[in-house]
């Protein structure tokens, strides 16, 4: 991921979205018991300047196996992680993810090079990988 500047605050409006649903992306720790996940409906051009910004590749469905992968724009600002289907400006968020409560860990049980894990104690995890080690 690519080092932009600091982040800035950005006013947003949070919505609701089902574990289940598209939207919340990445994989479940146990899927006994499965968080909501509070996608802010925002734009990439609302959050002002990122700390980082850059394409990952994101581990879709609730699997322990695994999932399908998807290309984002993954942008941390404001304490989050967002996920974008692409860098226009104009995109809306489609992941979301509140970094202080998660732990990096790596993702050696992955078939991605530079994959790593987005760990909470009890809600959702995730699993990401950068195409190359800079990003």
């Amino acid at each position: 991921m690519e080092v932009a500047g600091s982040a800035t605050g950005a006013a947003t409006d949070e919505k609701t979205v089902s574990s289940t649903t598209a939207v919340d992306i990445g994989r479940h720790k146990s899927s006994k018991e499965k968080a909501d996940v509070s996608v802010p409906k925002t734009s990439l051009s609302a959050l002002g300047e990122a700390e980082y910004e850059g394409w990952l590749l994101v581990q879709t469905g609730a699997s322990k196996k695994g999932g399908d992968w998807k290309k984002r724009w993954s942008v941390v600002a404001n304490f989050a992680l967002y996920h974008f289907e692409n860098k226009e400006a104009s995109a809306q968020a489609v992941g979301f993810v509140p970094l202080p409560s998660y732990t990096t860990a790596s993702a050696h049980d992955v078939k991605q090079d530079f994959a790593f894990a987005l760990e909470h104690p009890s809600a959702r995890s995730y699993v990401l990988a950068a195409g190359t080690l800079d990003q």
